[in-house]
């Protein structure tokens, strides 16, 4: 990286990038992949934005997954109990009436989505049986109580919409008084808004994004000066544009900056994660594309 070779800017946020990649991001990175990655853009000006925009991503790492998991259970069960308190029905062991009336099902058909992952490692950090676990909506017994999703990320929502309304809906006949749940690590707030307004579903995020959390909007914690980020949404759509036209700064516009240990959301930023047209991206995304 010669051309930032008198840059003390440039060697702080490359520093900083360092630090986290090491105690953070699993060591994905390496100097090489940063030096292809700058190379996609043009000008210097440019590849220093980018790294400093890549200094704020926000990553997830195996041992925080696992953390996250183990919270979505807890927060699954506060729920049960909630919803049972407020019928005046005492619950005396949670872990049991999950076992005896929650069904968990993996949120997508194609493999490679995230979701069926994550259920393997939910139920082995949770301790539950296989025998809750089901492949589709249609294997679930006839009136069972509960039927829970599982996901990293509610982004914009209309994936989990298109989900229920286009699968979901079909296998469900016999599940006519069953509650659906929806458990995701990440919910954007707009997005679990989406889902509830379109779906039958409610959704239960671990951790719970509003606007600050939209890289360009108004009250966006990693640009609070506005000339900074209109510059800096400026080149990021002028890079998107050459992966995906309608979605440059992310599917439905979502403008995040996160990933996670097993994969990157098409909700992140495509300079990020895209390797197409000759792109060489930072943080690879496995699976389908917007």
């Amino acid at each position: 990286m010669a051309l930032f070779f008198n840059d003390p800017k440039f060697h702080t946020i490359y520093e900083k990038i360092m630090d986290l990649n090491e105690l953070v991001w699993e060591n994905k990175l390496d100097p090489f992949m940063i030096e292809q990655w700058l190379e996609n853009f043009d000008t210097k000006s440019d590849k220093l934005e980018m790294l400093e925009l890549l200094s704020k991503f926000t990553y997830y790492n195996e041992k925080e997954i696992s953390s996250l998991l183990t919270s979505s259970f807890e927060l699954l069960k506060s729920y049960l109990s909630l919803i049972h308190l407020n019928q005046k029905i005492e619950i005396s062991d949670l872990n049991e009436f999950v076992k005896n009336n929650c069904y968990f099902v993996g949120t997508w058909e194609n493999p490679s989505k995230s979701g069926v992952h994550l259920l393997y490692d939910f139920r082995v950090l949770n301790k539950l049986p296989p025998r809750i676990f089901c492949n589709t909506v249609k294997d679930v017994p006839k009136n069972a109580p509960f039927v829970i999703f599982l996901d990293d990320i509610a982004g914009s929502g209309r994936q989990a919409s298109d989900f229920w309304n286009l699968r979901v809906i079909k296998e469900r006949k016999h599940l006519t008084n069953t509650k659906f749940l929806y458990l995701v690590l990440v919910g954007n707030e707009k997005g679990i808004e989406y889902i509830e307004t379109k779906t039958k579903i409610k959704v239960l995020p671990v951790v719970k994004l509003d606007d600050r959390y939209k890289l360009f909007s108004k009250s966006s914690i990693y640009f609070p000066d506005k000339k900074k980020r209109q510059k800096v949404q400026k080149i990021c759509e002028k890079y998107g544009k050459r992966l995906y036209a309608n979605n440059p700064l992310g599917f439905a516009n979502s403008q995040m900056l996160i990933g996670f240990h097993h994969n990157i959301p098409d909700n992140t930023l495509p300079i990020i994660w895209e390797n197409k047209n000759n792109w060489d991206p930072i943080f690879p995304r496995f699976g389908a594309v917007v």
